[in-house]
């Protein structure tokens, strides 16, 4: 090789290992991010199939009066001003699949800005990663990401995190795009949830954390400082007016909230649920062990250890200082990951400070999605900790062991929660599902009797605040839920709930019921009955009734009991969408009733399931999901019921049953007898 091709090709040498180098760092840079969305998507996925639900409804139904961007200029019949939210809404309309997926996607990308901003200001790749993982399975945030009503709350957060990020990459390389951005995007978080007024001070609090030479501490840096204030200023005054602006339109427009003042009665019990969020895997294990019926006292023990063990670390960091950058310079004191420990245990106060002076108790409580933005300086403060949770005079090698125990620790706790509440809402949503699927009949209207408005686990995990899944509550039509969530509803359907006390399934979970209380009279007025009830943990609502008020009679009844009740017919046969959806056998009973006088003496039904003459199960009761007694009938009242056996495998050929219909009196016991009858097996 001549002198001259040498000369040419040796610069490239350095050349092509610089460009390895910068895509082996790349390749690092994105692999905590990737690995953080990647445990958020797979943990929140299956919320992705869940219908439209909760306050989803009032808030689609107010939306449709006020497109066009109305609620810009009004809330009026909406407690608050969120115009931002609503935007997003109209864009997407009633698309549940659309809302589900902008909530785990607004989730998944405040986790990967929640871990960026934690690596810019510890200068330690893992303090982003244990952040990023900390914030992306928050136990708490459930209710923020399955609901889409909550997007209030990511969007605020979202907000913040890339506004901060964008002027921190301002302040890095000026570029006015940057900066106009990270304006827009505050501005967005700012009319997204009221919260955002305290959008300057937060975001204000990220920059200075990662700037601190522009508060002038020395008399000699102040000639300085006052140049970068200048530079701060610029980035956060337009902020400043935004939330201002906020608050004065909020003081004019037309809003339905008669809410006033500060709300300072048990202000005990609101901090106490603060600290059982910082604290959360010491709330957990006081829960397990100890159980109390007032959890407020370990609430605070459990946020004041978790905050003397936050004090301890800040001593033994200051008394033996560690510096842990992922390259061989030390960070300068201003990004060690003890700032941000404390940038996120300021941050929590101070966006828990509206919620805490404005909310009752019980809302803050019953809502644990409002400690969503909190969970942000959470997150910091504790992936500050265990990425250095040892000082400089332990074992090296104790460092990482100590600091991903304690990741591992809160991740214990924290995904089998989430993933108990997620596995609720399939409950509920595969057991409203089938209501839907029901109710979509032309001019027929539909009671469903004890419909769920929300499950909770018997025993909770926390100290404080509700936890369970919340579906449909009193205050939502199930009719205005149906039509929501198919556009192909018909207008003439109707269907209505209602609470039966002596038939509530019992269940494993608490099964809270919200309907008004039956009036069995009013089943004559209705199309069709369901009852719900639970098979093998699965929660169901199949046919108890269809009103036959237009059928055609039967020319031979099926049983003639010689006082004015005849049974027309019955049929039995497997339920198959039962049975494969409880992989058990479940056989359905069609009894087709009609009382011809209302009797006056005392009557129920018996319905035994033979095999040969031993009795296999029953089903006694009143018609209609043992709701309505024949006595309450009206003349020529006629109504098809069914009643439901589960049949355990191999126990009884399906050869020798046989089933026994008749009615008793319930006083004597003594059957009555049928005048004509026809033989059914």
């Amino acid at each position: 090789m001549s002198r001259a091709s040498m000369n040419n090709t040796t610069p490239t040498v350095p050349s092509m290992a610089s460009a390895t180098k910068r895509l082996a760092h790349l390749l690092l840079e994105s692999v905590a991010p990737l690995l953080i969305m990647v445990v958020g998507f797979l943990l929140y996925r299956p919320a992705l199939n869940l219908m439209l639900f909760w306050d989803d409804i009032p808030h689609m139904l107010w939306l449709d009066t006020h497109l066009g961007g109305e609620y810009w200029l009004s809330s009026s019949g909406f407690p608050f001003y969120r115009p931002a939210a609503f935007t997003a809404w109209e864009i997407l309309g009633h698309n549940a699949t659309a809302l589900h997926a902008l909530s785990v996607g607004l989730h998944l990308i405040n986790a990967v800005l929640v871990s960026a901003l934690a690596h810019r200001l510890s200068h330690s790749r893992q303090a982003g990663f244990f952040a990023g993982l900390l914030f992306v399975t928050f136990p708490f945030s459930y209710q923020t990401v399955i609901p889409t009503p909550a997007q209030f709350h990511l969007w605020l957060t979202f907000g913040f995190l890339a506004s901060a990020y964008l002027i921190l990459a301002w302040l890095d390389h000026p570029q006015h795009w940057k900066l106009i951005l990270a304006w827009v995007v505050a501005f967005w978080a700012i009319f997204s949830h009221e919260n955002g007024i305290v959008a300057p001070a937060l975001i204000g609090l990220i920059v200075l954390t990662a700037h601190p030479d522009m508060l002038p501490i020395r008399r000699a840096d102040f000639q300085i400082s006052r140049l970068r204030q200048n530079r701060l200023w610029i980035a956060l005054a337009p902020i400043v007016l935004f939330a201002l602006l906020y608050g004065f339109i909020w003081q004019i427009i037309p809003l339905d909230n008669d809410s006033t003042g500060i709300k300072t009665a048990a202000l005990d019990v609101k901090i106490g649920q603060t600290l059982q969020a910082i604290g959360f895997p010491l709330a957990a294990l006081f829960r397990m062990f100890l159980d109390p019926q007032s959890g407020t006292a370990l609430a605070w023990v459990s946020g004041c250890v978790a905050l003397a063990i936050f004090g301890l670390w800040f001593y033994m960091q200051h008394r033996w200082p560690v510096h842990d950058g992922d390259d061989d310079t030390p960070p300068p004191a201003s990004v060690e990951p003890t700032h941000l420990a404390r940038l996120g245990l300021v941050w929590i106060p101070l966006a828990m400070l509206p919620a805490w002076l404005f909310l009752d108790v019980s809302y803050l409580l019953s809502n644990p999605r409002l400690h969503y933005l909190a969970s942000v300086g959470i997150a910091w403060a504790w992936a500050g900790l265990l990425t250095t949770p040892l000082p400089r005079i332990a074992p090296r090698l104790l460092q990482p062991i100590v600091g991903i125990t304690g990741i591992a620790i809160a991740l214990m706790i924290a995904l089998p929660f989430i993933q108990n509440r997620l596995d609720e809402h399939h409950l509920l949503n595969d057991y409203y599902q089938e209501i839907a699927d029901t109710a979509a009949v032309e001019n027929q209207s539909l009671l469903v009797v004890n419909p769920p408005a929300y499950l909770a686990p018997r025993k909770p995990t926390f100290l404080l605040g509700a936890e369970g899944s919340v579906y449909l509550p009193d205050f939502v039509s199930l009719t205005d839920f149906l039509r929501l969530n198919d556009a192909h509803f018909p207008t003439s359907a109707i269907a209505h709930v209602a609470r039966a006390d002596d038939i509530i399934p019992a269940t494993t979970r608490i099964y809270q019921v919200e309907a008004a209380g039956l009036d069995r009279t009013s089943l004559s007025t209705y199309d069709r009955v369901l009852v719900s009830r639970q098979i093998g943990g699965e929660l169901f609502a199949p046919l108890a009734g269809i009103h036959l008020e237009n059928a055609p009679l039967p020319t031979t009844p099926a049983a003639d009991f010689g006082n004015g009740v005849i049974l027309e017919s019955l049929q039995i046969g497997p339920d198959e969408i039962l049975s494969e959806a409880t992989d058990k056998n479940i056989f359905r009973l069609e009894l087709v009733w009609q009382v011809q006088i209302p009797p006056t003496e005392p009557l129920e039904i018996f319905v035994h399931l033979m095999c040969d003459e031993r009795l296999a199960t029953d089903a006694d009761g009143p018609p209609v999901g043992r709701l309505y007694p024949l006595a309450m009938w009206q003349s020529g009242e006629r109504w098809q019921d069914f009643r439901y056996f589960i049949i355990p495998d191999g126990i009884y050929p399906p050869e020798c049953l046989s089933v026994l219909v008749g009615l008793y009196n319930p006083t004597t016991g003594d059957r009555l007898p049928v005048t004509a009858t026809i033989p059914v097996n």
